[in-house]
């Protein structure tokens, strides 16, 4: 099992250190890729936290 899948694993199995890891790593990234389509930062804040969300 290659790193990225034991991350989406234990991602589906709710652990919240690897949900961080992700967010960490990830939302940065995101928000840029955003930014380049939407003006607003807010906008883009917002859409960045919903991506994250977790709701199981």
């Amino acid at each position: 099992m290659t790193i990225g899948e034991l991350l989406l694993k234990r991602l589906v199995e709710n652990d919240e250190w690897v949900s961080e890891i992700i967010t960490d790593k990830y939302h940065i990234l995101l928000w840029k890729a955003c930014r380049k389509t939407k003006s607003e930062d807010a906008l883009c804040e917002q859409l960045v936290t919903q991506v994250f969300e977790c709701d199981t």
